[in-house]
């Protein structure tokens, strides 16, 4: 999971305030994944940069997942990459540069490059943004999804209407996406 930009820094905290680590922390008990948090450390990058796959945090956050891979016995076939704002604006850029890597993306309020649509059409993907979102156009979304659909991707999105740029405080409270995140790393769809 790739953080947004407010929450870069070295504190090792500020990344696990937002986003989907509060779900996790709610339900500890029952949560059946392992996650992965890395944090941006670039403060000053620009702002929806920072997790870009050619970028030293992204290249240091594969790192840290390869890590946990061998230390956990992680079934790599089975990995999900999501990211929220310039997290998800990075999960776009890391599952294009590498797309057999990825069971799925799931990015949020973020947009990416629509000439990789052909490189991510493979991928199983569940993009969200808020209709109200002022810190990223929902149009970036919009762009994503019509280009990853013309070129025959396994793609869905929901755009909610009346949220705002932390779509995550809806999206990560569904249990629908994590119903969803568990058939498709088990070879679903």
């Amino acid at each position: 999971y790739l953080h947004g930009a407010g929450e870069r820094g070295h504190d090792g905290r500020a990344h696990i305030g937002v986003g989907l680590a509060p779900l996790i922390e709610r339900r500890q008990s029952s949560f059946p994944f392992v996650v992965v948090f890395p944090q941006c450390e670039n403060v000053r990058s620009r702002v929806l940069q920072g997790w870009l796959a050619e970028s030293p945090d992204a290249k240091r956050a594969i790192r840290i997942l390869e890590k946990v891979e061998k230390d956990y016995s992680i079934d790599r076939s089975r990995e999900i990459l999501s990211g929220w704002s310039m997290g998800g604006y990075g999960a776009w850029s890391l599952a294009a540069a590498t797309p057999k890597r990825w069971a799925a993306l799931v990015p949020l309020a973020a947009g990416g490059n629509p000439e990789w649509a052909e490189k991510l059409k493979d991928i199983p993907i569940w993009m969200f943004h808020g209709g109200k979102d002022r810190a990223v156009r929902v149009q970036e979304s919009r762009t994503m999804f019509e280009a990853i659909k013309k070129v025959g991707g396994k793609i869905r999105y929901n755009e909610f209407a009346e949220i705002d740029h932390n779509v995550w405080k809806l999206v990560f409270n569904q249990d629908e996406l994590f119903e969803w995140v568990a058939d498709v790393s088990s070879d679903g769809e």
